[in-house]
């Protein structure tokens, strides 16, 4: 059975555990140096693939164990997990396999591939997945006023694993961390633990944007050291051992609430009916959400007032807008929507490529638009706001492109 890359780590680390104590693993993680952190020499390391062979049928190739330029764990885990025979939605078209795009579709994808089966059309939530001008004028990926639950019902849908909210606004924060330290030393086999921290909270873990505050769901299991959790983050590709008491803490943040218990006894792969029901649900032919926000927020600003009529600083633009970065990675997941039609219809690869490069210009893009808000904020140069409109105006050309060849590539599959 294929393993993932998360949990090719889980058993590296579960395959140390059994030989190391738990002193000499603290701090285990993806980016842990074999030798120098973990005081495998290349003997160790030999011997390890040996026993990873025999008790996880994960067979190392001549070229990983001659361990050239294999120098973490994290390259470890990557060449034992190239070296399995992948099935053909694993990524082969995709340049951006492993882009982090949506922290709860990223988990949730993770448990799918673990069940052997295709995570791409699941993406058709994400690049469309709402975002929120706030009362303050600010763009936002995290609100009350967001909700998941449309993605919730459309992966049991899809794939028959069941979601179920344990987390609870009508009790303490104490009261819910009690109930997440139950689930994680209780949970059945078939069972995963997602829960929404502050990773702000938890610095030393791999994260692309060190916002405050940062609320991002990742994955939590147990180990052998009742102390220390394994965090599993396939967003930003991070798997560890962190302190028990730290993520907690992260946990109790007040600006974070959200925990998922997934069951995936009943796991399945999705039928025709329900890839097309998904479809219709989630992607937006005639709306940019991002591209929308931002144009409304500049737009206030430039114009120095709220839509309540509050006095808007122009200095303030770039804080209303700094989350960008973040969702424009978000328009990755059009590469994974189009690549499962792109193979169930058979095509050729040279304009896929092709689509690829506009997605990857859409991304890039929205970098140079954060670099003019910048500007902006920082001159009020009229200059700079005129290029800001025109390369959103721009923005919303290139992802209509994207959009309308995806819909067309729908449209076929679908007959």
């Amino acid at each position: 059975m294929i393993k993932t890359k998360q949990q090719v780590s889980e058993c590296i680390y579960q395959d140390l555990s059994n030989v190391k104590s738990h002193t000499d693993l603290l701090g285990f993680n993806a980016n842990s140096l074999l030798l120098d952190e973990l005081a495998l020499n290349s003997l160790d390391v030999i011997n390890m693939l040996d026993r990873l062979a025999l008790n996880d049928a994960l067979y190392a190739s001549d070229e990983t164990r001659a361990l050239d330029e294999i120098n973490t764990v994290r390259d470890l885990a990557d060449a034992l997990f190239e070296d399995q025979v992948l099935p053909e939605w694993y990524g082969k078209l995709e340049e951006y396999v492993d882009a982090k795009v949506h922290c709860l579709a990223s988990c949730l994808c993770e448990l799918v591939k673990q069940k052997q089966l295709d995570h791409r059309p699941y993406y058709f939530c994400v690049p469309d997945a709402e975002v929120i001008v706030s009362d303050e004028a600010t763009l936002n990926y995290h609100s009350d006023d967001i909700s998941h639950q449309y993605m919730l019902d459309g992966f049991t849908s899809l794939y028959g694993m069941t979601v179920e909210s344990w987390y609870s606004t009508s009790v303490s924060k104490a009261e819910n961390a009690e109930k997440l330290a139950y689930l994680v030393d209780n949970k059945l086999a078939a069972e995963h633990v997602i829960v929404m921290l502050d990773m702000y909270h938890l610095p030393g873990i791999d994260k692309e944007f060190d916002h405050d505050p940062f609320p991002h769901y990742v994955m939590v299991g147990k180990t052998n050291d009742p102390t220390q959790w394994f965090i599993y983050d396939p967003d930003y590709r991070w798997e560890g051992i962190v302190d028990k008491d730290r993520i907690l803490n992260a946990f109790k943040q007040p600006t974070v609430e959200g925990g998922l218990l997934v069951n995936d006894t009943h796991a399945r792969p999705f039928t025709h009916e329900a890839v097309n029901n998904f479809y219709q649900q989630c992607v937006e032919p005639n709306f940019n959400g991002l591209n929308s926000a931002s144009r409304e927020i500049l737009q206030m600003f430039v114009a120095g007032k709220d839509a309540k009529g509050r006095v808007l600083e122009l200095k303030n633009v770039a804080l209303a807008l700094e989350q960008i970065p973040v969702l424009s990675t978000r328009k990755y997941a059009y590469e994974h929507c189009l690549a499962y039609f792109w193979k169930e219809l058979d095509y050729e690869e040279p304009e896929f490529d092709d689509l690829c490069e506009l997605i990857e210009e859409l991304y890039n893009v929205y970098k140079l638009v954060t670099f003019q808000i910048m500007k902006i904020a920082a001159s009020g140069n009229e200059k700079f706001i005129k290029k800001a409109f025109t390369l959103l105006d721009a923005q919303d050309e290139r992802e209509y492109r994207i959009k309308n060849r995806l819909a067309e590539v729908y449209s076929l599959w679908l007959d």
